[in-house]
């Protein structure tokens, strides 16, 4: 009687262990199957993102109506991201796309265009030779603006326009600005030469040939020296000169 409850508990003890064993390999199997659905579900999802991969049309030259059209068959969106002056392409028209005809694009992707304004009726003025103020005018009478103003010191008495862009007369302008260089006055300046050892009338000579005057000249003995010399200077050599500024020499009685 013993022996049989004993070979019933090992029976019964043999068949908890092949339990555990079974959901085991259910719970691996299942494990499995689990990352083989993620796995096909990621593979397909990559197929589908190229699968709505795409040439750009081209469409340059085209109106933006028919453009719109071709895009709204293919998902696209069209943005108009400007507009400008263009002799050759229509108003209305396309003159330029990102991205270019070709170029790969994704299902509702937006593509940039400038579209054209047409041929510019009115020519590009000519402003050399006016001043900036006169120059402002002139482009507002044609329709443009002054746009970009570039200076440069060329040491002119007066300020104008030495070049622009566009040139004048031109019909190609991209944009109602018109760009200038122009050169500005500037106070001339000199650096103070060595005058020691020079005689009072070489010097006085040598300043007012480039527009100073001496302001003071004061007068001492000196033994040595040639009489009418100049011995003493301000300002001192290499000091950068303006005409406003006062000069005074010290010269050998």
């Amino acid at each position: 009687m013993k022996q049989r409850i004993v070979d019933k508990y090992r029976i019964n003890e043999m068949t908890l262990q092949e339990k555990f064993v079974f959901l085991g390999k259910v719970f691996i199997l299942t494990g499995v199957l689990v990352a083989l659905f993620l796995f096909s579900g990621l593979l397909g999802m990559r197929f589908a993102v190229r699968g709505h991969v795409m040439e750009t049309p081209s469409i340059i030259g085209m109106s933006l109506e028919d453009a719109k059209a071709i895009f709204a068959q293919n998902e696209l969106e069209l943005v108009v991201g400007g507009r400008r002056y263009d002799r050759n392409i229509p108003s209305g028209h396309i003159v330029s796309q990102v991205p270019g005809a070709g170029m790969g694009i994704k299902s509702n992707g937006k593509v940039m265009v400038i579209a054209s304004l047409g041929k510019k009726s009115n020519p590009v003025p000519d402003m050399i030779g006016s001043s900036l103020r006169a120059s402002r005018v002139l482009a507002e009478q044609s329709g443009y603006s002054l746009g970009r103003v570039s200076e440069i010191s060329l040491g002119d008495k007066e300020e104008h326009v030495i070049s622009q862009f566009p040139v004048p007369a031109s019909d190609e302008s991209v944009s109602d600005n018109l760009d200038v260089l122009v050169t500005r006055t500037r106070p001339r300046e000199y650096i103070m030469p060595d005058l020691v050892g020079m005689s009072l009338t070489r010097t006085l000579r040598l300043l007012r040939d480039y527009g100073f005057e001496v302001e003071q000249i004061h007068y001492k003995r000196a033994e040595g020296v040639a009489k009418g010399s100049v011995v003493r200077q301000f300002p001192l050599p290499g000091y950068r000169l303006g005409h406003d500024l006062a000069i005074d020499l010290e010269v050998v009685r």
